[in-house]
């Protein structure tokens, strides 16, 4: 209840004076209550429920992952749709999202840890970048993999990546976009070449996007009948 307490009083602190905190700050120490216990947005992938406006139930749409989610303890009083936008907007500062999550990360790899990793077929085409050893820029995103890779429920894998298209085409521009390419740099000679980030190999490469099932027989008088 004291971290509860905590970060009701600094958000009416924030929204009277917003100068008063600084919100990246706040976002490497805040602990925030979710399904799974107490956590931290800036180093656990934290996501709104419905509760919070969020037009995305993770929970029934993606049930093959595990998600984290805000407990709606901060808004259980409330019933006016303006006060749970304010409390949005504040997690979001903090690095609570709608949908999956896509982080930087610095990716060391060489000749042999390349082969368990997504560039693996990279270094088949450009193999004196890992002799030495390079480091990659990365954005990766876990939530992504495992949906794809790991998927807890098979049974309906077919309908939650009919529901991935459709989220990621409506937001690809204005959320995921950027995060498709980086730089490899390598250790030898600080030679830089740009690639593929993680986030974007497993969309490009895994077996997932959904796809019309069809059967085509012959029928009398050599007509061919096409059916979905």
């Amino acid at each position: 209840e004291t971290l509860i307490s905590y970060l009701i009083f600094i958000k009416e602190n924030v929204e009277r004076d917003s100068s008063l905190v600084n919100m990246d700050e706040l976002a490497n120490v805040a602990i925030v209550m979710t399904n799974q216990g107490e956590k931290n947005p800036k180093k656990d992938n934290i996501h709104f429920t419905p509760l919070y406006g969020n037009k995305y139930d993770l929970m029934q749409k993606f049930p093959g992952y595990n998600w984290c989610l805000l407990d709606g303890v901060y808004i259980q009083n409330l019933s006016n749709s303006l006060d749970k936008q304010r409390w949005h907007r504040f997690f979001s500062k903090l690095g609570v999202t709608d949908f999956i999550t896509v982080r930087p990360t610095s990716i060391e790899l060489n000749s042999e840890t390349v082969k368990d990793s997504a560039w693996e077929a990279l270094a088949q085409l450009h193999p004196d970048d890992f002799k030495e050893g390079c480091v990659i820029e990365d954005y990766s995103c876990d939530e992504l993999r495992d949906l794809l890779k790991e998927n807890k429920t098979p049974q309906t894998y077919e309908a939650q990546m009919k529901s991935l298209v459709g989220i990621l085409d409506q937001v690809w521009d204005s959320d995921f976009s950027r995060f498709t390419r980086t730089k490899l740099t390598r250790k030898d000679n600080k030679q830089e070449r740009e690639v593929d980030a993680s986030f974007s190999i497993w969309l490009k490469t895994l077996e997932w996007l959904p796809a019309i099932k069809a059967s085509v027989s012959f029928e009398k008088n050599n007509i061919v009948k096409y059916r979905e």
